[in-house]
């Protein structure tokens, strides 16, 4: 699927969920050719749980829709980004695809790039059953993982509480990320969002970002300063000895 031209593939809010390749007969990879029942779910081991917040800049879910310049049919998608609460920093965004006339809807995750890929991801609502999703490709900014679901799974994630995405980390742990989504059944089903007030989102998420790397930026430099800072305090000799043939 390429990418809506009302939307400007530099922005995160968006387009950065559209820009890898778009399979429309994506189909979820069962666990030995079963979906875990919601009894199975609760038994697994929990992992290392990461809980998520939705982007400050964006106040909502978004609905973007369009029409696919491949096949001519209207699609849209709702999305919304989540981050770390600690600095904001992004690291989950979740698209949900509605094409017309499809039966079948496309959920498309944006995640880390630190997770081992072969083992895909396992996503559930709350304590219901879990569905498979592999990977389909990485860019700079993600890997993403693709989901073919019946209107069943939209219906969970309209009337549940908290989306759970389950990965590996690169030494094999168990990650759980997990996130609120409130407000998407209203966003889903309602009408999609205006390329002026998109625009607008786009454009104050952006300088969010660019606000937060600045201020990361300086908390490692004040960070770096305070250690060396304590450094010469605890080993003064070596702050007042000259270097080696420096005196005449």
């Amino acid at each position: 699927m390429r990418c809506f031209k009302l939307i400007r593939p530099a922005l995160a809010l968006t387009c950065a969920i559209v820009v890898a390749p778009f399979s429309a007969n994506a189909a979820p990879v069962k666990q030995n050719n079963k979906v875990m029942t919601p009894t199975q779910e609760a038994a697994k081991p929990t992992g290392h749980v990461v809980p998520l917040k939705a982007e400050p800049a964006q106040p909502s879910w978004v609905k973007v829709c369009g029409q696919d310049e491949a096949s001519g049919k209207e699609v849209c998608f709702t999305t919304r980004e989540f981050v770390v609460p600690e600095n904001d920093q992004p690291i989950m965004a979740v698209a949900v695809y509605d094409v017309k006339g499809m039966p079948e809807r496309m959920v498309r995750f944006r995640m880390p790039l630190s997770l081992r890929l072969p083992p895909g991801v396992r996503v559930s609502m709350d304590n219901g059953s879990s569905v498979d999703g592999k990977f389909a490709a990485c860019f700079p900014n993600g890997c993403y993982v693709e989901m073919s679901v019946k209107e069943d799974f939209i219906s969970s994630i309209k009337n549940g509480k908290t989306l759970r995405v389950r990965a590996q980390n690169q030494i094999g742990e168990e990650i759980v990320f997990e996130a609120a989504v409130e407000g998407f059944s209203k966003s889903y089903d309602g009408k999609a969002i205006d390329p002026k007030e998109l625009a607008e989102q786009q454009k104050k998420l952006q300088e969010a970002l660019v606000e937060r790397s600045e201020a990361m930026r300086k908390k490692l430099e004040a960070q770096e300063k305070e250690q060396a800072e304590k450094q010469a305090a605890a080993n003064p000799s070596e702050a007042t000895t000259p270097p080696e043939g420096s005196k005449k």
